[in-house]
This record gives C-alpha cells, structure tokens and sequence, in this order.
C-alpha cells in the first residue's frame, strides 16, 4: 500500500535484497521486479489518488473498475512474470 515508488524501493529493498542474493538473483531483477509490482498494484489500489482522480472523473465507482482492472492486471502479471523469467534466464544486469 505504498504508492511511491521510492518509497515502495526504500521498504522492499533492505528485505528481499538479501533474499536475492542468497539465490544468486542479480539485484537489477529485483528493482526491476518492484518496478512491475508497484505499478500493477497502483492500478487497482484506493489509496493512490491519481487512480481514484480518474475514477471520478469517468463518473465510476470504485467497484466497476476493479471489476474491469482484474482481468488486464492478471495479464500484465503474466506477461511480467514471463518478461522477469526470461531476464533471469539470459543473465540481464539491467545496463551495458
């Protein structure tokens, strides 16, 4: 429920930063796995002011667009697994 990403970085990164590093994960996958969850999950989270903005805006309610959300972020979830999967696999470090 943090809706920084910052700040979502300076709470998950001293936790799972270990974790990755005893599986032998290079750290750029786990940023770049907290860059995925975080923007996924403001999709469907009432407390980020910018999705509840839109919301109202489009005259809906919370409820039809979680209804609406939950199928598109179940394949963005997919489709991020898929993309972390594949990184993981080639050995990305994220730069040159």
């Amino acid at each position: 429920l943090v809706p920084s990403g910052s700040g979502l970085m300076s709470v998950m990164v001293p936790i799972l930063q270990p974790v990755t590093e005893t599986l032998g994960v290079n750290d750029q996958i786990l940023l770049t796995s907290l860059s995925f969850g975080g923007g996924l999950g403001n999709l469907i989270t009432p407390t980020l002011g910018a999705t509840i903005g839109a919301i109202a805006i489009a005259k809906a309610n919370f409820g039809s667009w979680f209804k609406f959300m939950i199928p598109l972020f179940i394949v963005w979830l997919v489709v991020g697994s898929i993309v972390l999967f594949i990184f993981t696999a080639v050995g990305w470090s994220g730069g040159v």
